[in-house]
């Protein structure tokens, strides 16, 4: 257990770094107090000092938005909202892509039988193969997923525009988890119904990337998109990476099972909370401070009393009419 216990804690020291790095920010002054942030410098004669300026809280123009790379904050609570929403859609997209991992992990122990090589050379017998999978089998099982994955892509980019994207976002997830709790009752009945979920799978995780481009909308000033977005999608490859072999270890020291179970529950806890927490918009989240989504509606160029305005029909005959002029 002990290589365990030091894989987690490597874990624990990356995570703690992306997280102090994220909050970084630029942010804009809150008009009812003043911004103080500290600043590093070096010097001639000393090697680091701290400085502290001081912004005026009467500016708001553009240029009151500071970088503050070594302003950390001391609790998640007082984390801006839009790196709330980005740290828990990584959490997201990482139990997204675990569940991708449990089917090729597990399979190796649904259909190899368990053995021991004795010291005079013979091979015993311990446990038998649950199911006869032959290597063809295995291979349209676990790719199944992606057939359904391949399909909703673009669709999910038109359904994240035509609802509230996060919904979208939380709303793939659940039923992912949800199916994910059936697979080891469907191995059992056939491997034709386990490629039924694991397509049902594909096609509603398909929606999870256009749908956290279509949060990124209305959450990601222009100057912090690029950081937000990184930090969302740093989740899928995070889950690939702990996916795998955490689904090794919960299969080693309990059963194929558990992995199934352990991502589907979390998933469902995951959505539950997401759907309580997450917002289409700045405007109407209950937790945000005025301050916050004053910079993010000017800074995209929104404001809260105007809607999501779209086209619904366009005039034709005027563009050809002006096309002829």
């Amino acid at each position: 257990m002990e290589y365990i216990y030091h894989f987690t804690n490597i874990i624990r020291k990356t995570t703690q770094n992306l997280f102090n790095k994220a909050t970084g920010v630029f942010q804009r002054n809150d008009p009812n107090s003043q911004l103080d942030y500290t600043e590093l410098i070096e010097d001639d004669d000393v090697t680091q000092r701290q400085r502290i300026k001081t912004i005026p809280a009467t500016s708001s123009k553009y240029d009151s938005y500071i970088p503050s790379r070594f302003r950390f904050i001391d609790s998640i609570k007082n984390m801006p909202i839009r790196y709330q929403t980005a740290f828990l859609s990584s959490l997201g997209f990482l139990i997204s892509f675990g569940i991708r991992c449990n089917m090729g992990v597990s399979v190796v122990a649904m259909t190899h039988n368990e053995t021991e090589k004795l010291p005079n050379g013979t091979i015993k017998l311990i446990k038998l193969a649950q199911f006869d999978w032959t290597p063809g089998i295995i291979g349209i099982v676990d790719s199944s997923f992606f057939w359904g994955y391949l399909i909703t892509q673009v669709p999910g980019g038109y359904l994240a525009a035509k609802f509230p994207a996060n919904h979208v976002f939380g709303f793939a997830l659940g039923i992912s988890s949800i199916l994910n709790l059936f697979i080891p009752f469907a191995a059992k009945i056939h491997y034709g119904v386990v490629m039924i979920l694991r397509i049902l799978q594909g096609l509603v995780e398909g929606v999870t990337y256009p749908a956290a481009h279509g949060i990124w909308r209305w959450w990601a000033p222009p100057l912090e998109r690029s950081t937000l977005a990184t930090i969302s999608f740093t989740g899928s490859y995070a889950g690939a990476v702990l996916g795998i072999p955490l689904s090794g270890i919960l299969t080693e020291y309990f059963n194929w099972q558990i992995a199934f179970y352990f991502y589907g529950l979390v998933g469902i806890i995951w959505s539950i909370y997401w759907w309580y927490f997450s917002y289409e918009r700045p405007a109407i989240h209950p937790k945000i401070t005025e301050a916050e989504r004053v910079y993010i509606e000017e800074s995209i160029g929104e404001s809260s009393s105007i809607a999501n305005k779209k086209i619904k029909n366009i005039p034709h005959d005027e563009l050809y009419l002006m096309e002829d002029t």
